[in-house]
């Protein structure tokens, strides 16, 4: 049970760190919202769903960096632990510099796509990537060594300066450009602000085997490709709905709906310290030979019993929830809410089982993955009549795809399975 318990412990700061960090996040969309207006407001959570999905490197980076930086503190290399965060430090502020350079090309299509007549918010939204990359490499290596208050902490503070910068800019006159701009200026601060509890890791005294350490880039570019691809599919799958609404629908109901959905999303950003936690906890097990099932399995319980929880709460209130959180002008999609919501709880699901295939280098879920996000898009784009049809294929295509990725895990591990069920 000692697991279990780091597990919830772990998690346990995880999610204090989150909530915190969610508070201030959505007081940002709330306040943002009431002082943009629906239509600004909706240009302002399609630039947030761009960023998540261009950036979508930075999340495959930091999943890299904590897989491995988990395995050489297990192995208490600490000497390779320095030589890794120098490497990927290096590689990833040049990968941030070409991928800045291409997205200001495309700066006028992308306005095009998101009806947005100003390149101005979209051209610091593309800057942010620099420092957004950058950051995660400090993050996924203190999440390898199992620093999670030092993380906690640091996207906290990152969430804190966001609200009071974004806010501030608002109201000075910069509407949506000062959204951005806040949200780019916290990210700077944050990251030379995370750099003091790393230097504490990357000191920690060596021992002598550190020495022959050699630095395979072979076999970690080759689990940063799945990883990257596994990231790419969970990132487009979280704000699809965001980007197909501002789309197809104009823009004061694309407003209403982010409304909708960001606090639908209030669920996974409640479960996703579980899912961090385990992966670290996975990924040490997995290169010293320790059984893990268990732990993969007490993570599940515990992501739907705290998703069930929030969803309740949606299904009994759910106008109420939007008004408070959102105000009068945006509660017109209220029902909506208890729909999207279950849509989140089951990626949520999806979301802990594929990090969980990550950590143990199962790359077969991809594949399910893949087609299930390709069908859905395809439905989308046939049948996007109303909001309501829109949400109702999100539910059924990440039901299906989480029911597949179950069955599969059952067939994989049938035999641990039966094991835990006579224990």
């Amino acid at each position: 049970m000692n697991e279990i318990k780091k597990l919830i412990s772990n998690s346990g700061i995880i999610f204090i760190g989150t909530m915190v960090g969610s508070f201030f996040s959505y007081l940002l969309n709330m306040l943002a919202g009431r002082l943009l207006g629906p239509e600004k407001y909706g240009e302002f959570t399609a630039l947030i769903a761009m960023l998540m999905i261009l950036s979508v490197a930075s999340v495959a980076i930091m999943t890299v960096t904590m897989k491995y930086s988990s395995e050489l503190v297990a192995k208490g290399n600490f000497l390779a632990l320095n030589r890794l965060y120098k490497q990927f430090s290096k590689y990833t502020a040049i990968f941030a510099i070409v991928l800045i350079a291409i997205s200001l090309i495309f700066v006028k299509p992308i306005s095009v796509f998101f009806s947005i007549n100003d390149i101005l918010p979209i051209c610091i939204t593309i800057l942010n990537f620099f420092f957004v990359f950058l950051i995660v490499v400090n993050r996924g290596v203190l999440q390898g060594g199992q620093k999670f208050f030092d993380v906690t902490a640091s996207t906290t503070l990152e969430m804190l300066l966001k609200l009071l910068l974004g806010i501030m800019l608002i109201k000075i006159g910069f509407g949506v450009s000062g959204a951005m701009l806040g949200m780019v200026l916290a990210v700077v601060i944050a990251y030379f602000l995370s750099i003091l509890p790393l230097k504490k890791l990357l000191r920690t005294k060596d021992d002598n085997k550190s020495e022959s350490f050699i630095f395979n880039k072979k076999e970690i570019s080759a689990f940063a490709l799945p990883v990257l691809i596994s990231t790419t599919l969970l990132m487009v799958a979280l704000n699809l709905d965001i980007i197909l609404v501002k789309h197809y629908f104009n823009s004061e109901t694309a407003g209403l709906y982010a409304a909708v959905s960001n606090t639908a999303k209030i669920i996974l950003y409640a479960t996703s310290p579980i899912v961090t936690v385990m992966f670290a906890m996975v990924s040490a097990k997995k290169i010293t030979g320790e059984k893990h099932y268990k732990l993969f399995f007490y993570s599940v319980l515990l992501t739907v019993i705290g998703a069930l929880i929030i969803l309740s709460i949606y299904v009994a209130f759910p106008s109420k929830v939007v008004r408070v959180l959102y105000g009068e002008e945006f509660i017109s999609l209220y029902p909506l809410l208890s729909k999207v919501g279950l849509f989140i709880l089951l990626y949520s699901l999806v979301n802990i089982m594929a990090n969980y295939y990550l950590a143990i280098k199962n790359y077969t879920f991809l594949y399910f993955f893949g087609l299930t996000l390709l069908v859905q898009t395809i439905l989308i784009s046939l049948n996007h009549g109303t909001l309501d049809i829109l949400v109702k294929i999100l539910i059924f295509t990440t039901g299906a795809l989480f029911i597949l990725l179950l069955c599969y895990y059952i067939i994989i591990k049938r035999k641990q399975l039966v094991t835990f069920l006579i224990e």
